[in-house]
């Protein structure tokens, strides 16, 4: 009992701690030169990933290196949930292995002269939570080019995270729970998500009504879905069934819904003529999240 309550208080220390660091953050960002864009066909609920900033904090001249200019770029990434990931790869239904994202950092120079170069770096790498990155930028250098005085730093990288947990319920003769094998699998858009993020389903009841004439089959599932209390700055998860029944004759009937936030009981009806059920197969997934690009771009002299 007293190592579940310190893992409570851990819990809401860490999100207490996230919250404070993003608003810290925030007030930087308000004295800073950097802007920052979301880029996304439309802006979705999930605040952690909404308010989840990233801001540039230094751009330095290092001088020249075997006959190219080098600049040190710092930045921060800051949210409010740990669950909250920079870098990680647009999500893709049915596609267990996302490639990531990453970031990108564009600096462009202007010299003495007036001349205008610039240097790109980009990396595969995904971090979470409030941390601290650097990239050192190389920049092309004419062999009698005078030094840069001002630079245009542009950072892009991608904030947030899909999961979703799915629990595949089997088995033979009519869908009850006493004739189901029950397997959950998780799935998240980047690697090696913390467990104490994903998304929590339960299946407690699953009942079949057989039907007659007009009326079809129907299959009533009891569910409950949420999310853990770490990375409840999300959303609450999308609910999705569906439904396969295979006749005694080998005929797949099937039938699929969507859940409605805060529902747990949803009845599908079968396609097909009413009758005895083989075997059959029933999928719910419960997703959470979403990932959106982000830039920042921030101006000044060296």
């Amino acid at each position: 009992m007293t190592n579940r309550k310190n893992s409570k208080r851990k819990t809401r220390l860490m999100v207490t701690l996230g919250t404070l660091g993003l608003a810290l953050i925030l007030l930087s960002l308000a004295s800073g030169k950097s802007t920052a864009n979301l880029n996304g066909a439309t802006m979705p609920g999930d605040i952690c990933v909404n308010r989840a900033l990233v801001k540039v904090d230094k751009v330095q001249y290092q001088g020249k290196d075997s006959g190219n200019d080098k600049v040190y770029v710092e930045w921060r990434v800051g949210s409010a949930s740990p669950c909250v990931y920079f870098g990680g790869g647009f999500d893709v239904p049915g596609q267990s292995n996302i490639p990531p994202f990453g970031y990108e950092v564009t600096v462009k120079v202007t010299r003495k002269n007036g001349h205008v170069d610039s240097g790109k770096a980009k990396s595969a790498l995904v971090v979470n939570g409030n941390q601290t990155l650097t990239d050192v930028i190389t920049i092309p250098r004419g062999l009698l080019e005078t030094d840069p005085v001002s630079f245009d730093v542009t950072l892009r990288t991608t904030v947030g995270v899909v999961m979703t947990q799915t629990d595949r319920l089997t088995g033979n003769g009519p869908p009850v729970l006493m004739n189901a094998t029950q397997k959950f699998t998780p799935h998240a858009s980047v690697p090696n998500v913390l467990g104490t993020c994903l998304t929590l389903l339960q299946v407690p009841a699953l009942d079949f009504l057989p039907g007659s004439g007009a009326t079809p089959d129907r299959v009533t599932i009891s569910l409950h879905s949420g999310l853990p209390q770490i990375a409840e700055c999300f959303d609450q998860p999308k609910v999705s069934v569906s439904v396969r029944a295979t006749r005694p004759n080998g005929v797949v009937d099937t039938g699929q819904a969507n859940v409605a936030a805060g529902d747990t009981t949803t009845t599908i009806p079968l396609s097909g003529t009413p009758g005895s059920v083989a075997s059959f197969e029933i999928v719910v997934s419960a997703t959470v999240g979403s990932v959106l690009e982000k830039s920042v771009t921030s101006t000044g002299a060296f």
